[in-house]
């Protein structure tokens, strides 16, 4: 893979290395000024084939902007996460959660600027470990959760699903069997709490999409 000729010496002025970043074991990728994935390291690509993201390898994605792979709810907040760090130049962290049906993971992410117009973006593992056995997990009654038009919302950063209004309800239930075979097309959004607790700027819901979103 071919590289940004000056990425080699803004990574060198800050420590770093394309050698070290390949080999560390957190997703780390690098954005250009207008947010393109220039490297995406060997942890992306295991994380995204371990969760059936194949058409996000780092071959998929590389010259892509990033918010092209973020759910639609989030791009504002990232947007401005990125921005925000190019201008102020001081590392930017956060945390969030990223599970599978059998999976609870939570990550943290540091984005960091690294000289030029290059941005650092790394996302450590936290946490992983099975769901807890006593949280409640919602039956798969599609009736329940499709709206009339056959969509399905989805909080694109817990991953539970909003039940339709169709049944007099705006309850947010986790349905691990959703994650793998919805009933409908998914249009990803943001539940109360992760958007209260997690991305206060971000838009609620987004358009109706199913496209695959970055881990």
């Amino acid at each position: 893979m071919l590289y940004p000729p000056d990425l080699d010496g803004c990574l060198e002025s800050s420590g770093l290395s394309i050698q070290t970043l390949q080999t560390d074991r957190s997703i780390i990728y690098i954005l250009d000024a207008g947010s393109q994935i220039v490297f995406c390291n060997w942890a992306w690509d295991r994380f995204a084939f371990q969760n059936g993201g194949t058409r996000l390898d780092n071959l998929s994605v590389f010259g892509r902007s990033v918010l092209d792979v973020t759910p639609e709810p989030l791009q504002s907040f990232y947007s401005a996460t990125y921005a925000a760090v190019r201008k102020t130049r001081q590392p930017h962290e956060h945390d969030f959660e990223c599970s599978s049906p059998e999976t609870f993971r939570f990550f943290h992410m540091r984005v960091l600027p690294i000289g030029g117009p290059y941005l650092c973006v790394e996302n450590s593992l936290r946490i992983e470990r099975a769901h807890d056995v006593d949280q409640e997990c919602a039956q798969p009654v599609a009736p329940r959760y499709v709206d009339q038009e056959g969509i399905v919302v989805m909080c694109c950063h817990c991953r539970r699903t909003r039940r339709s209004r169709n049944v007099g309800s705006d309850r947010w239930d986790w349905v691990p069997d959703f994650l793998n075979a919805p009933p409908g097309p998914v249009s990803h959004g943001l539940c109360e709490f992760c958007l209260r607790f997690f991305y206060p700027t971000a838009k609620p819901l987004a358009r109706d999409e199913s496209g695959e979103k970055l881990a």
